[in-house]
């Protein structure tokens, strides 16, 4: 089996890490969150994580 897409539910401390990891070892990665307020309590954690890798 050859995963190339992953879908992560959830954009907490854990499943931001989990998608960030995945997508920058080169998977296809949507999280899914489920409402507009998640959306935007999980963009600083993404941000913070792209700095953490830079």
């Amino acid at each position: 089996m050859n995963i190339k897409k992953v879908v992560v539910a959830g954009g907490g401390v854990l499943g931001s890490q989990i998608a960030y990891q995945s997508a920058f070892c080169g998977f296809d990665v949507t999280v899914w969150l489920r409402s507009e307020g998640s959306i935007e309590r999980a963009k600083p954690k993404f941000e913070r994580l792209l700095n953490i890798y830079l």
